[in-house]
């Protein structure tokens, strides 16, 4: 998860091509979730039954997740170039962005605690989201640790 830390400084490293971020972003991306499974495989304590199910069904929610993750990427993004000079309607348009992935992360999490809940019952798809979730918040605040706050053009002038 440390390594989710490096992500920031790819965006603000111009020396690197396009196709050389996406390639390290990949790798990056190939990590956090390898810690994730460990972090997981340990908190759930499944036995071999519950551990068939529950895979080929967390497969499914992390790949729905990556998507949701990629569009938080995107924000972030277009928030490194736009935030020293931002204008009010990217403003705007940056944190409705951000709203509705948000409600989108908290739809899937609610439509797979149901799956899950079905599966392993309720204890362990409740365990299962709780991890789940912490990850993502920490994630989530290693980030904005890291973002530099807003600046409005007019903010320079003063």
């Amino acid at each position: 998860m440390k390594k989710l830390i490096v992500l920031l400084i790819v965006f603000s490293v111009s020396l690197l091509s396009a196709q050389d971020m996406e390639r390290y972003l990949e790798l990056l991306r190939m990590d956090i979730k390898t810690e994730k499974v460990r972090i997981i495989t340990e908190a759930m304590k499944l036995n071999d039954e519950e551990s068939q199910k529950f895979w080929p069904l967390y497969r499914e929610y992390d790949l729905k997740m990556t998507e949701l993750n990629d569009e938080v990427l995107r924000i972030i993004k277009s928030y490194a170039d736009n935030y020293q000079v931002m204008v009010d309607q990217r403003a705007r348009e940056l944190m409705n962005m951000s709203f509705d992935v948000n409600e989108k992360k908290s739809k899937l999490r609610r439509d797979y605690f149901k799956k899950f809940d079905k599966m392993l019952g309720a204890t362990k798809a409740a365990r299962f989201i709780q991890v789940e979730r912490q990850l993502d918040q920490l994630i989530t605040l290693q980030i904005s640790v890291r973002l530099p706050l807003i600046k409005k053009a007019s903010d320079e002038i003063k």
